[in-house]
């Protein structure tokens, strides 16, 4: 990375300008052990789509395999646990961004799929979109967690 931002006020105007592309996703057979151990913890994240022969299905978190006790997960699978897409956690490549970040306050949902006809396109994190708002605005947020000149 150049350390220049990549991204400008304008420059992101649809969901698919927030997202990650390419995310790690699981197949609704697997284990959550080997859910847990193969894909959250070997790629550092606690959320990933749910894909079968190309079809977006839904998402798992790690707060639903939480539920499960530990010593059923070599024995419960995703498809057990799974949250299927629907309008409240999927939202379509064209959606605009702005109404993911008004989805974001109003609903409090952190995470979203973002496919076109049940195929996965990537997915939108919390993360995602305050890493594209440093982008515009790199002084926007101090340490000190209070906003700064450019969002005053």
């Amino acid at each position: 990375m150049s350390g220049k931002p990549t991204h400008t006020a304008t420059s992101w105007t649809l969901s698919a300008d927030l997202m990650t592309a390419n995310p790690f996703t699981t197949d609704p057979s697997q284990s959550l052990s080997h859910l847990v151990n193969r894909v959250f913890l070997k790629h550092g994240i606690s959320f990933a789509p749910v894909v079968e022969n190309g079809v977006l299905l839904g998402y798992v978190d790690f707060p639903m395999v939480r539920k499960i006790d530990r010593e059923h997960w070599t024995t419960t699978t995703v498809e057990d646990v799974i949250e299927p897409t629907s309008d409240e956690n999927t939202v379509c490549s064209k959606t605009a961004a702005l109404a993911v970040l008004s989805r974001i306050l109003t609903t409090g949902r952190r995470k979203f799929l973002v496919a076109d006809d049940n195929v996965l396109i990537g997915v939108i994190t919390l993360s995602d979109v305050l890493k594209v708002l440093h982008e515009i605005s790199p002084n926007a947020l101090q340490e000190d967690g209070t906003f700064g000149q450019d969002m005053k």
